[in-house]
């Protein structure tokens, strides 16, 4: 059986790298993306585009650790079992907290452009 756990264990530990290299791929891709094609352009229509990319990047990686940070990390039953690993409850709590947050700020940002923002 020993055996047979190890080797399940090398599977799950390639999975994990496999998925963080194909995360890292698709953020570099994303960030090369948006340098060409807003890297030349300064300013749109009083708007910058760069910036705004970046700051609406920054800004979901401050929720999403604030979220976690936050989260508890308090045994959890459910179906009449016990689930205690901390860094999986507080990971739960941290998506469940971030597109909380985000939709408010969305509603937040769409009554203020309905209501400020007059052209």
């Amino acid at each position: 059986m020993a055996m047979a756990e190890w080797m399940i264990d090398g599977i799950l530990v390639a999975c994990y790298v496999l998925l963080s290299l194909a995360v890292l791929a698709v953020l570099v891709t994303a960030g090369v993306s948006v340098a060409k094609r807003y890297g030349a352009v300064v300013d749109v229509r009083g708007v910058a585009p760069v910036r705004i990319a970046v700051s609406i990047i920054v800004m979901l990686f401050v929720v999403l650790a604030l979220t976690f940070f936050f989260g508890s990390s308090e045994a959890v039953t459910v179906n009449g079992r016990e689930y205690v690993d901390t860094l999986w409850i507080r990971l739960s709590d941290m998506l469940i907290g971030t597109v909380a947050v985000l939709l408010l700020l969305a509603v937040m940002l769409i009554c203020f452009g309905s209501l400020f923002i007059r052209k």
